[in-house]
């Protein structure tokens, strides 16, 4: 069977289970019965409703709110969104080795600290 790689660059943010994030349209549970989640164990108050394509889904403290490639929003557990997204690399280090390189005619790398090095 053919493998496929995930091709949309994402935005995502960490929910941290503490106040509305309008912009994600993710609002927090607003309930007086402090019912326990089924799937992280924490407590209704600290969760969220995020309105998605298929409409309003909970998000859980830990959990991912992506914002999808037509400006949708949906929450994804941290296991899931770990093993299918990796932190997109800067680009500013990309044009301004591309600009050394072809000004200068230096070549240049980015260390672990995100440094330009000249090699």
């Amino acid at each position: 069977m053919p493998k496929y790689r995930k091709k949309p660059v994402v935005d995502a943010v960490k929910f941290d289970g503490v106040g509305d994030m309008p912009e994600l349209d993710l609002h927090m549970i607003d309930t007086d019965d402090d019912w326990q989640c089924k799937v992280c164990g924490g407590f209704g108050r600290s969760h969220g409703n995020v309105k998605t394509l298929e409409g309003y889904h909970i998000a859980c403290p830990g959990d991912y709110i992506i914002t999808g490639v037509k400006g949708e929003h949906y929450p994804c557990k941290p296991d899931i969104f770990e093993a299918t997204y990796v932190r997109k690399a800067l680009t500013r280090f990309t044009k301004c080795v591309s600009a050394a390189a072809i000004t200068q005619k230096k070549r240049y790398k980015v260390d672990t600290t995100s440094r330009l090095i000249e090699i």
